[in-house]
């Protein structure tokens, strides 16, 4: 079914590279955006990340990923969003990203 189809869009802009993903999800946004913002529980479900760790109260985060043998870290300032909900980072040490996740309702029941 065309249903879960991503649609995706990629822009390259000097040394920044802004990936956009639109996914419908036949859940609800908070359960979308407390699976996602759990972030020590994403590398049970990406084959990339072999760890992500929060350092303090405040939203330090420390990742680490692996991807065909090569291994990067970082460190990240993460906050969670609430409305719409979701995920902000950006790093502030080693591999230099940054980016956002939104969930929004599209019914009781489920979100993109």
């Amino acid at each position: 079914s065309d249903d879960y189809l991503a649609k995706t869009s990629t822009s390259t802009s000097g040394r920044d590279i802004a990936v956009s993903v639109s996914l419908p999800l036949p859940f609800s946004d908070a359960i979308a955006s407390s699976r996602f913002t759990d972030l020590p529980q994403m590398s049970r479900w990406s084959p990339w990340l072999n760890s992500v760790t929060y350092l303090d109260s405040a939203g330090l985060t420390e990742w680490n990923l692996n991807v065909r043998g090569v291994k990067f870290s970082w460190r990240a300032r993460s906050e969670v969003l609430e409305n719409p909900k979701g995920i902000k980072w950006e790093s502030i040490s080693g591999l230099k990203n940054r980016g956002f996740v939104e969930f929004e309702p599209t019914s009781d029941d489920s979100c993109v």
